[in-house]
């Protein structure tokens, strides 16, 4: 038993004393320095890493990635911007109603046309956002849907429209009494009706709600929209102003009967509008109402 042992242990041992042979240390070291000498595939050939160490990320650790500006997608945000304008501004139509601001201001000043422009155009600023980031809400605690929304707002864009439709011409018959008026008493039409339902009606105040219920409910998630919004609204409301405290230059290039003739079209086109928004508000209940029936 014992010498078996012994021959067991004595490969063991060789192994061992050959490994401790200097021929075979300067073999291993000089194996050792060739490998930590080697360069990195990565070095060697750029292409097989795709992108430099330094610059890789770990999205599992909450890190940005290169295609990010300080983890804002520049890409996403831009889309939401051309989205809003794109869907608020031909119902808006800020060219087509500065006519009838015209028309509804003909008595006033220039300098407090364009202080009232202004003061509409913050106005629709402020009716956009809110419509977008918090209209869906509101409508859930007074527990009003948007059908009933579009069928007062329609009666009401109807009623302004064909009271403009119905003004006479007759500048003698306007009173002169609003130009010696202070200026806190012409802002006091700056919201209604110049501002609701003429510039922001029931349409848009639908689509801005519409376009807030598609987004995510999330806080974090829901900053980059609301950042989209808040710079859409802004464009709509420069377009307005321009275009609200500049029509008395666009009526005195146009002339007199030719901004006439666009009075009379827009404010057709207003009451159609308002029938629209009526009829897409009332066929909604309608359904409604047919689906509670079957």
């Amino acid at each position: 038993m014992e010498l078996l042992e012994s021959d067991s242990a004595r490969p063991r041992q060789a192994r061992y004393q050959a490994a401790l042979r200097p021929d075979k240390l300067s073999l291993d070291s000089s194996l050792h320095r060739n490998f930590a000498s080697t360069p990195p595939p990565a070095a060697l050939d750029p292409t097989l890493s795709g992108f430099p160490v330094t610059l890789i990320r770990c999205p599992a650790r909450g890190r940005t990635s290169p295609h990010r500006d300080g983890g804002v997608d520049v890409a996403e945000v831009t889309k939401s911007i051309f989205l809003i304008v794109s869907a608020l501004f031909p119902i808006v139509n800020p060219i087509g109603g500065g006519p009838v601001f015209l028309a509804l201001t003909r008595e006033y000043t220039r300098e407090s046309r364009k202080l009232l422009a202004r003061r509409v155009s913050m106005n629709s600023f402020i009716l956009l956002v809110a419509s977008f980031a918090i209209g869906t809400h509101v409508l859930a605690f007074f527990g009003i849907s948007l059908p009933v929304v579009q069928v007062g707002g329609g009666l009401i864009v109807i009623s302004t429209g064909w009271t403009i439709l119905r003004q006479s011409d007759d500048e003698e018959e306007r009173p002169a009494v609003r130009q010696r008026v202070h200026n806190t008493d012409i802002l006091r039409n700056a919201f209604y009706p110049l501002t609701l339902p003429i510039t922001v009606g029931p349409g848009s105040i639908a689509t801005a709600v519409t376009l807030g219920a598609n987004e995510p409910r999330h806080l974090g998630v829901n900053l980059f929209p609301i950042l989209a919004a808040v710079i859409g609204s802004a464009i709509i409301a420069v377009s307005i102003y321009l275009c609200y405290g500049f029509a008395d230059r666009l009526a005195a290039v146009i002339g007199a009967t030719g901004m006439n003739v666009i009075l009379r079209l827009s404010s057709f086109l207003l009451v159609c509008i308002g029938v629209q928004i009526f009829w897409n508000g009332a066929s909604a209940l309608l359904k409604s109402s047919m689906h509670l029936v079957n």
